[in-house]
């Protein structure tokens, strides 16, 4: 993929190492100004960390899934990804957190997943100076436009895909799923396709933000299966980025975060071997934020770690 903007380090055609980790702290900013029209003012920033890891696992002979953590404010800082170095910036106004993991099965998924990150982060630089418009008069209608735009981006992303799969001669139908947070403190919105998870944390409990777009869920939501009999078909995906269809629907979610809050974003390989109740109690522990995500990829594997495994954690 050719790069448009020295803000995004390139796609590297392999990856190189297997596990990766990065602690980004970012300190208190004032509240915005209050603009001209109805924009509300914004509580002052908490302190903010964040701490991403990746793992190959114990099983696959690639790792295929992918993570971004970056910093907006009118262009995009990237402080970790699993896509190699990258620049920062100060003072972010906004923070854009992803998890991708590429379809194991077929050709391509990690340039699936490093597609789709990529194309995403490129796609937000190019909406922020819109989004952060301090003159914006109309929060209900910033909002609705900013909804639109995510699920536009997620399908410019798709159509990305398919031109990156034909010029490298690879198979057009590579897929991955995609989980992507924003943060505008204290809101929040996810967009979400596939089965990688976001998380809530908050007052001792987690809330499973997204659903898993997969063939058991469907078979249970819509009452033929009981959940204990749909496990064959946990890892049958019915809405991905790419594919072979053109399809998609983007989940999309909106919520105010409060202090103390924490946020995971995280790939099957995670979930396939940690319950729900344990990814709580995890983290809820007293402990620095990178030993939480790394006791998370610890464990994935000590059980097995049949899949690629991606953690990334932000505590507000």
């Amino acid at each position: 993929m050719t790069s448009r903007s020295p803000a995004v380090s390139p796609i590297p055609p392999h990856r190189t190492d297997p596990t990766s980790t990065q602690a980004v702290e970012l300190a208190e900013q004032p509240t915005l100004p209050l603009p001209r029209g109805l924009r509300r003012p914004r509580p002052p920033k908490p302190i903010i960390e964040v701490w991403g890891a990746t793992s190959r696992g114990r099983v696959r002979k690639e790792n295929e899934d992918q993570y971004l953590v970056a910093a907006l404010d009118r262009g995009l800082g990237v402080r970790r990804t699993s896509l190699g170095p990258a620049t920062t910036t100060d003072s972010p106004q906004g923070l854009l957190l992803a998890v991708a993991d590429g379809v194991g099965g077929r050709a391509g998924g990690a340039i699936a997943s490093a597609t789709a990150v990529d194309a995403i982060a490129r796609d937000v630089l190019t909406a922020m100076p819109w989004v952060l418009d301090e003159d914006a008069t109309d929060d209900d209608r910033l909002e609705l436009r900013l909804d639109a735009w995510i699920s536009d981006a997620f399908r410019r992303t798709q159509r990305t895909m398919r031109r990156v799969a034909e010029d490298q001669g690879i198979d057009p139908r590579m897929a991955t799923t995609f989980t992507m947070a924003y943060v505008a403190w204290p809101g929040l919105i996810v967009a979400h396709v596939g089965d990688s998870r976001c998380y809530l944390w908050r007052d001792e409990e987690l809330q499973r933000l997204t659903s898993d777009h997969t063939m058991a869920q469907h078979l249970v939501a819509e009452g033929h299966l009981r959940p204990e009999e749909a496990a064959p078909f946990d890892h049958m995906l019915v809405n991905t980025l790419g594919g072979s269809s053109d399809d998609l629907w983007v989940e999309l979610h909106r919520l105010t975060l409060e202090p103390g809050d924490q946020l995971l974003l995280c790939s099957d390989g995670l979930t396939g071997h940690l319950r729900d109740h344990e990814l709580r109690d995890h983290l809820g522990r007293d402990c620095a934020i990178e030993t939480a995500v790394e006791d998370l990829v610890a464990h994935a594997n000590a059980r097995g770690g049949r899949d690629n495994i991606t953690v990334v954690l932000a505590r507000f």
